[in-house]
């Protein structure tokens, strides 16, 4: 019994007790030698409570505290978030994760958000659901295991109820509290299973609503990629259709600049050809003054060279007939000569005839 006595000591006072002690005392009783004798054990109980008691508080207790997430899934919210946690405890990690939390924009905030949050609220969801399962299942093995330990010290009591009357009155107390606090677990349990099936259905509920909801916003994201790429498209266009008027309008321009250098270009060809033409003109009538000057020239030399050759033939036409002259002349001369001398022969003859008759 000191035994017991002494490991129930070790086990910390819980609330749970507190509570049921304060619910049973709020009616009014009168006092009598066995209720102060009930207070004094329930007082000792609630001082020393069984281990029973203290498994069924400690699990009360870890079902009641809220899950705290790791520190590294603490530290990579706040990193998300842009926060340096180098050398942080646990405490600030949780403050400032419940301030980021807290700075979280609303639902009805820009699309791009509504994506983030969606993408991340699926797989925390889950994480959540898959902490409460695994919850659950500790729960269920470990009450066997509180079972098992309340049969054993209820077997040590019914031991001890040979003992002085104070300890069959304080067995029965605490078998009292035992029992409720059994039954309050155990609608505890049901309560907390039927919480835990209906925020399962929530959580199915939400995490069907957020893959709705990250459809849709799939859905708007591919209609919004589909009309910024019309939109793009449109620009494309309106920028080629520009390029093009741009390009027609320089086109234009060039074929302007164009038909005005041909026109100067023909202008100057024109005025080439004019001077050329001029100057062809100039020397074509000087060459045919040239030619003039040559006819005239050559008629003068033929015209010199006639009369030259006329005189030529005067001269030699009075030379052949000086020389026909004097050929007459001298043939004159010559038959003259030749009468003379036959004249003179015939008078000599005459002579020496006449010679030869005198002798």
């Amino acid at each position: 019994m000191q035994e017991i006595v002494q490991r129930k000591a070790k086990v910390p006072v819980t609330t749970g007790v507190d509570d049921w002690d304060k619910t049973a005392n709020a009616s009014p009783r009168v006092p009598h030698p066995v209720s102060e004798t009930r207070k004094s054990i329930e007082a000792e109980v609630r001082v020393h409570p069984s281990p029973n008691q203290s498994a069924g508080d400690t699990t009360a207790a870890a079902q009641s505290t809220p899950h705290r997430l790791p520190i590294k899934e603490l530290r990579a919210l706040a990193h998300g978030a842009g926060v340096n946690t180098h050398g942080m405890e646990r405490g600030e990690l949780e403050r400032v994760v419940k301030q980021i939390t807290a700075r979280a924009p609303p639902a009805s905030s820009a699309t791009s958000s509504r994506r983030g949050q969606a993408y991340d609220k699926v797989p925390h969801e889950q994480e959540q659901l898959q902490r409460r399962r695994a919850e659950e299942q500790e729960t269920t093995e470990r009450r066997p295991a509180e079972e098992e330990t309340s049969k054993h010290t209820t077997a040590e009591e019914e031991d001890s109820k040979r003992d002085s009357p104070v300890e069959v009155e304080k067995h029965n107390v605490a078998e009292e509290m035992a029992t409720k606090r059994r039954l309050a677990d155990d609608e505890a349990a049901k309560q907390s299973a039927t919480e835990q099936a209906a925020a399962d259905k929530r959580s199915a509920a939400e995490v069907e609503l957020a893959k709705r909801r990250l459809l849709e916003e799939r859905r708007q994201a591919a209609e919004e990629e589909l009309a910024k790429r019309q939109l793009a498209e449109k620009e494309t266009e309106k920028r080629r259709l520009a390029e093009d008027e741009a390009r027609k309008h320089k086109e234009g321009e060039e074929e302007i600049r164009r038909r005005n250098a041909d026109r100067v270009k023909s202008q100057q060809d024109a005025e080439r050809r004019r001077r050329e033409e001029e100057e062809r003109r100039v020397l074509e009538k000087e060459r045919m003054q040239r030619d003039e000057e040559e006819l005239r020239r050559k008629a003068a030399e033929r015209q010199a060279a006639d009369q030259r050759k006329q005189q030529e033939e005067a001269v030699r036409k009075q030379q052949e007939a000086w020389a026909q002259q004097q050929q007459s002349w001298q043939r004159q001369q010559a038959e003259e000569e030749h009468r003379r001398r036959a004249a003179e022969q015939q008078a000599a003859e005459a002579r020496r005839r006449q010679e030869e008759a005198y002798r």
